[in-house]
């Protein structure tokens, strides 16, 4: 899985794209954007605003408005837990056990599951919900050992975006099998745009 601020061409391999949706996050990726990734899979991200106190109040806020634009967005809500669409909730190195749980509970009732992303070393502070993503960078794949509810690891800065491995289990939302169309409609766009400034 790759993440990106703005879209990016992901690294080999990858079948996820980790994107952005709202929250604090530098850019919330587009609808179009969003669709244009040239990969199959999605993990939405709401990233929490950090520099004020994360209470649950503010985490029922902050859900409402991921919840609106979850289905704005057109991702799947299904509300037996095995199959519920994985979101990302980035605290990066906060520990906010009241935000985190009341912002899981509510996505949770919405049909989407959610799974906590932070720094190795604060993200066990906090509730795990759905799952923990982990930040190790190591720049090397690898899975942690001795962490329960474990989904995603994130090992890698590679420029222009972050690299994880996800786990098998987590479900994602899934654009189906069109992504190589798409894929295939960018890679002609870009030869036209090269071809013009030649």
């Amino acid at each position: 899985m790759y993440d990106a601020a703005f879209p990016t061409s992901p690294p080999r391999g990858a079948t996820v794209a980790g994107i952005y949706f709202g929250g604090a996050a530098y850019h919330t990726w587009s609808p179009d954007e969003i669709r244009a990734a040239p990969v199959r899979y999605r993990l939405p991200i709401w990233v929490a605003v950090v520099d004020k106190p994360l209470t649950g109040a503010l985490a029922r806020i902050d859900a409402s408005e991921a919840i609106r634009r979850l289905r704005a967005l057109g991702v799947p809500a299904r509300h037996w837990p095995p199959n519920r669409v994985a979101v990302a909730l980035d605290i990066e190195m906060s520990v906010a056990p009241e935000y985190v749980a009341a912002f899981a509970g509510a996505l949770n009732a919405a049909g989407y599951a959610v799974l906590v992303y932070g720094s190795a070393d604060t993200l066990k502070g906090n509730p795990p919900c759905d799952g923990y993503w982990v930040g190790d960078w190591t720049d090397s794949a690898h899975w942690l050992t001795g962490w329960d509810h474990l989904a995603a690891v994130q090992f890698r800065n590679a420029g222009p975006y972050d690299v994880s491995i996800i786990g098998k289990s987590v479900k994602l939302w899934d654009l189906g099998p069109g992504w190589i169309r798409r894929a295939l409609d960018q890679i002609d766009a870009l030869r036209r745009l090269l071809r013009r400034h030649q």
